[in-house]
């Protein structure tokens, strides 16, 4: 078979193009046996693999094979192993090695331009003359900016798994958030608390992840035990004891079977009391019988029913200042805070926002497959400087916003609501008690003003474009579902 070549070119041009090639070309001198292959003496090479390189052609002609890869590749070793698969396999397809980029005493050392580590990736064959002599032939193409790129990819892609593991574990402990030292002191409490079989009293203001705190201390507690929460003040006076204690057929009107109550529903494990601070002077003796005898009576009941719980309770309010009122008995203040937790706001641990912020964005994309990826540092500077009212819960609902209305991958400021660009007089006015734990809410709370800005915004928009919502929608960047839902949600039928 005629080997190819390129029809109406001179053999000197098809000479030139193979002289010019990027990688190297080897052709050794054909040998009785394949054995000898190493040490057969080159019989051509191009050279612009050499080009700004210390190796000359004339150098060349006279080194045998084995000498011409030991002047390429870094160690002797590999040099063994490429005769070793070429002699026994008789061809290698694909071999990547590293050559020499530092100096040597070989007087056939090649030199890398920066004097870095180098590769390259190696395709060999013997074959055989019409003499029955054996010869081989490769080429050698230096890949080294590839492999550099391809490991600094590799190192890249472990920085950010690394770093997305750090997230995680920064700072948290469970799956509670935060690595402030105020915080840190809490994971160190939480730890013990663990362990122990006593009532706990959690106290912070609305949003901080107050049950967020009684769950995690119920996984480490008793997992495979229940977890019973209950609103106190979400419960009308009159349901609260049934509710809590149980009742008995025919105790009252509707009661057509007996009730356990969230009490011994809740036995062996936690009953998680939230919002203690609404109940009532009169409830609250009730309460304090159970938690003092360990044992209920249901509504109708005339027998007393033990019962083994521990109680957790949590509240905005500022229980301390409620017993100085008298509107919240003091011994029941503390036999429930036996143990007290003081969850801090938002505001008082700055360093903590960006990194929930990162987690509730992450959690999100991961739910929805869409929408943006991470934050410009103008909008992260902003989130961190805002005072957060309405602490966790508000920054979750922000950065669910901000995810809709962006159209880049990252959220930027502009995408914040609109209250984060106000002037200190306008917009959300917030002010915060210096006794107390809650938030005193001067005009309206944070989440309705959240929504009144987004209210306003849709509203002005549709009569801006003349009730049309399709240019509404475009310039919100929303779907018109989305814009419809809103419309809904927001009641907004003229404008």
């Amino acid at each position: 078979m005629k080997a190819f070549k390129p029809k109406g070119f001179s053999e000197s041009i098809y000479y030139q193009l193979v002289e010019n090639a990027i990688p190297l070309i080897v052709l050794v001198q054909p040998v009785k046996k394949i054995d000898d292959i190493a040490n057969s003496l080159i019989a051509y090479t191009n050279m612009q693999f050499f080009k700004n390189r210390d190796l000359k052609r004339e150098q060349i002609l006279t080194m045998t094979f084995h000498q011409l890869l030991s002047a390429i590749l870094a160690e002797e070793r590999d040099v063994v192993q490429y005769f070793h698969n070429l002699i026994s396999k008789g061809e290698i397809t694909q071999l990547r090695l590293p050559m020499k980029g530092t100096d040597d005493a070989s007087q056939y050392v090649l030199k890398g331009k920066d004097g870095a580590s180098q590769y390259m990736l190696i395709r060999s064959k013997i074959l055989q003359n019409n003499e029955g002599n054996f010869y081989a032939q490769g080429i050698f193409t230096d890949v080294t900016e590839f492999t550099l790129l391809a490991n600094a990819l590799y190192s890249a892609e472990e920085e950010v798994s690394i770093l997305h593991r750090a997230l995680r574990n920064y700072g948290g402990f469970g799956d509670i958030l935060g690595g402030s030292e105020k915080m840190e002191k809490i994971y160190s409490l939480l730890h013990h608390l663990a362990f122990v079989d006593t009532n706990v009293l959690i106290q912070g203001e609305t949003g901080t992840g107050k049950e967020l705190v009684a769950r995690e201390l119920h996984r480490r507690y008793r997992p495979d035990s229940p977890f019973v929460p209950v609103n106190c003040g979400a419960l009308p006076e009159g349901m609260l004891e049934s509710e809590l204690f149980g009742h008995v057929r025919g105790a009252f009107t509707g009661a057509s079977r007996d009730y356990t109550g969230l009490f011994r529903s809740a036995s062996g494990g936690i009953l998680f009391l939230d919002e203690i601070g609404e109940l009532s002077l009169s409830f609250q003796v009730k309460l304090l019988r159970v938690l003092q005898e360990s044992e209920v009576r249901p509504v109708g009941c005339d027998k007393t029913i033990k019962v083994d719980v521990r109680v957790i309770a949590a509240t905005h309010r500022d229980l301390k200042d409620m017993v100085r009122k008298r509107t919240f008995r003091e011994d029941l203040y503390y036999r429930l805070s036996t143990f007290p937790i003081n969850i801090p706001p938002l505001r008082e641990r700055p360093e903590d926002i960006i990194l929930i912020a990162i987690y509730f964005l992450e959690k999100r994309f991961i739910k929805t497959q869409r929408g943006p990826k991470g934050f410009y540092p103008k909008a992260l500077a902003k989130l961190r400087a805002y005072q957060w009212p309405g602490n966790i819960r508000e920054l979750e609902n922000v950065i669910e916003y901000a995810s809709v209305v962006a159209t880049s991958d990252k959220i930027d400021e502009c995408d914040l609501p609109e209250f984060f660009n106000a002037s200190p007089g306008d917009g959300m006015k917030a002010g915060y008690s210096s006794a107390g734990l809650g938030v005193e809410a001067k005009e309206k709370e944070p989440l309705e003003e959240f929504h009144t800005s987004e209210k306003e915004r849709i509203f002005n928009c549709l009569r801006t474009h003349g009730g049309n919502r399709q240019k509404t929608a475009a310039k919100l960047n929303m779907s018109r579902i989305t814009l419809w839902r809103r419309m809904n949600e927001y009641n907004i039928t003229e404008f």
